[in-house]
């Protein structure tokens, strides 16, 4: 096995950032000429609720491996939340609206994935709206 320098990565469609988000969080992306996206998150003390968004075409992979996060979809007007811990998933579906709450420190890792070169992020500001008027999770 030998290692891929990074300078090498875009060669192979890879690329790297980071940004650490007005919350706290700090978000490690690597996304893939292809659409494909795969982010480390990694929340601070009080992330919170993310911006909500849908998205027509990809689908997100949720993976937590440490803390708990609460996510949050919008179907027929009614919000519908489930807590995830550790060892736990969440698949996101097209055109359906969702959030993530983020518990303190939490790590949780996404895979954003779909057809070939659709990546897509449409906001949900009615969702936001929704998620303002129930109690912060815990």
């Amino acid at each position: 096995m030998k290692d891929i320098d990074l300078p090498s990565w875009q060669s192979y469609g890879v690329s790297v950032n980071a940004q650490e988000m007005d919350n706290g969080e700090r978000r490690f992306r690597m996304p893939g000429s292809d659409g494909s996206t795969y982010i480390r998150t990694e929340a601070s003390e009080s992330s919170g609720w993310q911006s909500s968004h849908y998205h027509t075409h990809l689908q997100e992979l949720y993976f937590v491996t440490t803390g708990w996060i609460v996510m949050a979809t919008l179907r027929d007007g009614k919000v519908e939340l489930q807590r995830l811990v550790p060892g736990q998933t969440f698949l996101t579906q097209p055109g359906v609206a969702h959030n993530c709450y983020m518990g303190p420190y939490t790590v949780t890792h996404t895979v954003k994935f779909g057809p070939q070169g659709q990546a897509d992020w449409i906001p949900a500001p009615e969702l936001d709206e929704l998620l303002s008027g129930i109690p912060q999770p815990d």
